[in-house]
């Protein structure tokens, strides 16, 4: 519950930095990794077992395999290997001797696939801390009572950096510029909400069912309904004040993708029309957050580098590092080597996870991103289909929205730099992976 809280409310704070596009982590990455490390020495510790882990090879492959080239990018080549491999990585470290030997400072650094190893070496980490977690929280999260703990957590969490930013936006201060919160980790909490609330649409028939008096009955249904509405609409108004456009998009169309799998699957008609109906109220507050969203991103968006040239940029420094890339985290260097002079500022990343992983990684590191993120899809498609208690197969499917929401949403708005927003989404995922595959007592407790 603690990593789940701290990167709830700790990860939207993130601080822009608005002539780059940015975001500037300090510690965060560092703090976050090692409560996941912690968490998941914790679990493993505490004697708990899963036996669907088996069913995870090809996603756990893929992203040590990720956690591999990274490696591989940190060790020190052979010049006439790194020539054949890398050859404009092996002409930086010849580069970087030289401007050394100026300063009396030789040898130089040994030459290695990355230019940026202390980026490297943390991206690695990550990558580790990421799966760790999830294997932590897939392990732990066993009983019907962990699984809604984690879930209200990531969603009720949200709602204190929401009220920060609420006070920050009512009461400026002349002179500086309030920091712009990071949609994404709202987005994920809007997915663990959605989560709730289908589960309690799928059970709710359950409650007042002992009850004669209709007005009783309704009584007993309506609020827990009007509770989960009230978290998605928070979280909602949390991407809008994020001011991005991508994240309402993102979660607008993994709220509709998800609704229509839900409502597919059930053929009760009370369900339908109940699921059709709330559903309806959510997706207007989602439309509403992604009509509002660009005005508002409009009026601090000006002085960020158009995206297009940055994209454009992005696929010439690729051109450098075709097959094995720069190095895992090692964007912005990359990127200053190839940048326009007409393209202004410091660019920390790509803005969009396809073409940073394209620089930092190559074409390998994308064949093991898209494998990972395909791989987690379908099997977390499976397990909600397979899953026959009502409320697992809820936060089963919020697990796959809130998956499918983040590679939308970094199709176009990528966030490398954030050390919260792959824990909280690695949890999430443990959580619904734990849900999809509760059987028997773990499914009833």
């Amino acid at each position: 519950m603690l990593v789940v809280l701290a990167a709830a409310v700790l990860g939207p704070n993130s601080v822009t930095l608005p002539a780059a596009g940015g975001i500037f982590p300090a510690s965060e990455g560092l703090v976050f990794n090692l409560l996941a490390f912690l968490t998941a020495c914790a679990a493993f510790l505490s004697r708990t077992s899963s036996r669907s882990f088996h069913y995870l090879i090809v996603p756990l492959l893929a992203a040590i395999g990720m956690a591999l080239l990274g490696v591989v990018q940190l060790l020190p080549f052979p010049e006439g290997v790194l020539q054949q491999i890398a050859s404009v990585n092996l002409q930086i470290y010849h580069e970087t001797a030289e401007i050394l030997t100026l300063f009396g400072r030789t040898p130089g650094p040994a030459p290695r696939i990355s230019i940026a190893p202390r980026q490297t070496a943390d991206a690695v980490v990550q990558i580790l801390g990421c799966v760790a977690i999830f294997l932590a929280a897939a392990a732990v999260l066993r009983t019907r009572r962990r699984r809604r703990a984690v879930f209200w957590t990531a969603a009720a969490a949200c709602f204190l950096p929401l009220a920060g930013t609420a006070v920050l936006a009512a009461a400026p201060t002349p002179g500086v510029e309030n920091p712009t919160p990071l949609g994404t980790v709202f987005g994920l909490g809007f997915f663990a909400a959605l989560g709730l609330f289908w589960a309690e649409v799928l059970t709710n028939s359950d409650r007042g069912a002992d009850s004669v008096e209709p007005g009783e009955r309704f009584e007993r249904r309506f609020p827990p309904i009007a509770i989960r509405l009230l978290l998605m609409g928070g979280c909602a108004a949390g991407i809008a004040f994020a001011r991005s456009w991508v994240a309402a998009g993102a979660a607008a169309a993994g709220t509709a993708i998800v609704l229509a799998m839900g409502l597919g699957r059930r053929r009760r008609d009370t369900t339908r029309r109940f699921g059709v109906a709330a559903g309806a109220a959510a997706g207007l507050v989602l439309v509403a957050t992604a009509v509002l969203a660009p005005s508002v991103e409009a009026q601090s968006a000006s002085s960020a580098p158009p995206a297009a040239d940055v994209l454009r940029t992005a696929i010439a420094a690729w051109h450098q590092f075709p097959i094995l890339g720069a190095g895992l985290g090692a964007f912005a260097d990359a990127f200053r080597r190839v940048q326009p002079a007409s393209l202004v500022g410091y660019v920390e990343q790509a803005r969009s996870g396809p073409f940073q992983i394209l620089v930092t990684g190559g074409a390998v590191g994308l064949f093991f991103a898209v494998l990972l993120v395909l791989s987690l899809l379908i099997l977390f498609a499976r397990a909600w289909r397979a899953q026959k208690h009502r409320e697992e197969s809820a936060l089963a499917l919020a697990g796959f929205g809130a998956l499918l929401f983040w590679v939308l949403e970094g199709l176009a708005d990528f966030h490398a730099s954030s050390g919260a927003v792959p824990i909280l989404l690695s949890i999430l995922l443990g959580a619904g992976w734990a849900a999809g595959h509760a059987r028997g007592s773990q499914a009833a407790l």
